[in-house]
């Protein structure tokens, strides 16, 4: 009987040694896999981090305002950022999202330390948190600044000497937190189950070897040993429940970080496009789509040298890969797939390091065709404006001259006989005084300000009159016309007499490109914005690529008999009416000019 109970005795011990042996796997197996979600969330946040903050630099370098507090507040505010500070290469924050006014004040001592100086070269640095188990829950991006890229608004920021970037941008983001409150309370009652079982399984342990056995309380230390078995095997399932169901919540959250983080790079007005170490294409947003003309799916994963048609970009991601340095931002002009072509600005860095190992590259693409079509209109309105005024001086210096001659000319014409072979000569003479005379006048009425005088316009019906105008005319007869008014437009404050000047102009101009036949296609757009656009397109020649800046200018024509005045006058009553002129070659050939004009926003129609 006694060796029965020894031996019950000790299989109880074992199976609560082996027992107690499954517990503590099985708790270290779930704690690692619950680190390892940790883990990947914090890649992923440190990854979208830096995305988020190099489309903030991107922003805030194109910013034609003033530099203020109210400026990076919103910026802040719209990317959901919680502090944007701009700090010089001296180690003085030059403008803050937290603080009113511009001036400079020395930075906190605790900013200017490893993640500056690194920055300071060049360099992109996340800095975050270790264990993310403890408030506030935030990160530090720090960003380098070009001296080429100070911000607008700001005074340019000293650079020290040999220093290679003038500033740096400290971007602080918030995180998502790394462990849930029931976690820590999960793993505060693991700890304490395991101070308990160790001790019921010490203390059998310690009875069975020290206290002998005796007939009254063999049943009785069986009985404590089946019941501390049982209760751990409970223990063990709740808790591998409870775990599991943490798990999935990490799982989950990190899913929604993931989540939170593409949406937001999904609404950046900047196209967005990331590499690996191996040229793969791993982020490409919506509007790096719309603005080179691609669609994501065509291009992520595959190698960035077969997926984007563009040398340019190309060109600039090898030499960031190469260089694993900053590189000064980029503009250039591409052709889309679609055939048109955009301004584009390149801003090209490192995505960053893992083990001294580059993890590829970021390119932030901005669309700035818009901002170069509206300084190419103001800077052709300044020489336009300076020409006038310059044509308006000689002309009335040459008309005073030309009329001394013509008077001289008249007089010899009189005194004279008329048989005398000297007329023919003063009659040549007198003729081309006259067109001299003609050309003065136009000239002068370039110089000279333009009234314009508008009123609504339904713009539809004023095409199709001119239209008519033209094709009723025959020596037009070999042209083939094309026309689609249908469209009910808001009407446009326009001066009637000037747009038909205009518009027979630009009819002319596509007409005379097809001398023997040929075809002319005039359509009318509405726009969302409230803008109107008129096209003209024809199947000539079209313009050679050596005269499109020049197609404004006085005096410049290809025509044998032109003049020059009716592209510039054409182009000068547009800007008059608030609207843009342009002139391209179309892709299947020819040419087309578009009109842009502002409705009145009344919804007449």
């Amino acid at each position: 009987m006694a060796r029965s109970m020894v031996r019950l005795r000790a299989l109880a011990l074992l199976g609560c040694i082996f027992v107690g042996t499954l517990f503590v796997l099985s708790l270290t197996y779930f704690v690692s896999q619950s680190r390892t979600a940790q883990t990947a969330l914090m890649d992923s946040q440190k990854a979208q981090s830096v995305l988020l903050a190099e489309s903030v630099r991107t922003s805030l370098v194109n910013h034609t305002g003033k530099m203020t507090q109210d400026v990076l507040q919103k910026i802040a505010e719209r990317e959901g950022i919680a502090r944007i500070t701009l700090i010089g290469s001296d180690g003085t924050v030059q403008a803050d999202s937290e603080e009113r006014g511009m001036t400079s004040k020395p930075a906190p001592s605790d900013w200017i330390g490893t993640a500056f100086a690194r920055a300071i070269t060049g360099k992109v640095v996340a800095d975050f948190p270790d264990d993310l188990t403890t408030q506030p829950f935030l990160g530090t991006v720090w960003l380098p600044l070009h001296p080429k890229s100070t911000l607008s608004g700001t005074p340019p920021l000293p650079s020290p000497q040999g220093a290679a970037h003038s500033g740096v941008l400290r971007i602080t983001v918030p995180l998502s937190s790394g462990q849930s409150p029931s976690a820590s309370l999960l793993w505060f009652f693991i700890k304490l189950s395991g101070v308990v079982g160790g001790g019921i399984i010490a203390y059998c342990f310690l009875r069975l070897l020290l206290v002998p056995p005796t007939p009254e309380d063999d049943t009785t230390g069986l009985g404590v040993v089946m019941g501390t078995f049982q209760g751990l095997l409970q223990q063990l399932k709740t808790k591998e429940r409870e775990l599991n169901t943490l798990k999935g919540q990490a799982e989950e959250r990190a899913v929604d970080a993931e989540n939170y983080s593409e949406t937001v790079l999904q609404s950046v007005p900047s196209g967005v496009l990331s590499t690996d170490v191996k040229k793969r294409i791993t982020t490409f947003n919506a509007a790096a789509g719309n603005i080179l003309g691609l669609l994501p799916k065509e291009v992520l994963g595959k190698p960035y040298i077969r997926g984007l048609p563009y040398e340019e970009i190309v060109s600039l991601l090898d030499k960031i890969l190469d260089q694993k340095n900053m590189l000064l931002p980029h503009e250039c002009r591409i052709k889309r797939p679609d055939g048109e072509w955009v301004h584009v600005s390149l801003n090209a860095t490192p995505l960053g390091r893992r083990e001294n190992k580059a993890l590829g590259a970021v390119l932030v693409i901005s669309n700035v065709t818009e901002m170069r079509l509206l300084q190419e209109q103001i800077e052709r309105k300044r020489r336009l404006a300076a020409m006038g005024e310059m044509s308006g001086w000689i002309a009335h210096q040459f008309r005073n001259e030309l009329a001394v001659l013509l008077t001289a000319t008249r007089l010899m014409e009189k005194q004279l006989p008329s048989d005398d072979s000297t007329q023919d000569i003063l009659k040549t003479i007198d003729g081309e005084i006259s067109e001299m005379e003609q050309l003065i006048t136009q000239l002068l009425s370039y110089g000279k300000e333009t009234v314009i005088r508008p009123a609504p316009v339904l713009v539809n019906h004023l095409l199709q009159d001119m239209v008519n105008q033209f094709m009723y005319m025959n020596q037009y007869s070999h042209i083939v016309w094309s026309v689609d008014l249908t469209l009910d437009v808001p009407k446009v404050m326009l001066d009637t007499l000037l747009m038909r000047q205009v518009l027979s102009n630009l009819f002319m101009n596509a007409l005379e490109a097809m001398p023997d036949k040929g075809e002319i296609e005039i359509s009318l757009r509405y726009e969302n914005d409230g803008w109107i656009q008129i096209s003209i397109a024809d199947t000539g020649p079209g313009i050679p690529e050596q005269d499109k800046a020049k197609l404004f200018l006085p005096f410049f024509t290809t025509k044998v008999k032109g003049t020059g005045w009716g592209l510039a006058m054409a182009h000068k009553v547009i800007l008059l009416h608030g609207g843009t002129l342009a002139i391209e070659n179309r892709t299947e050939g020819g040419a087309v000019t578009t009109i842009r004009l502002l409705t009145t926003g009344t919804g007449e129609s």
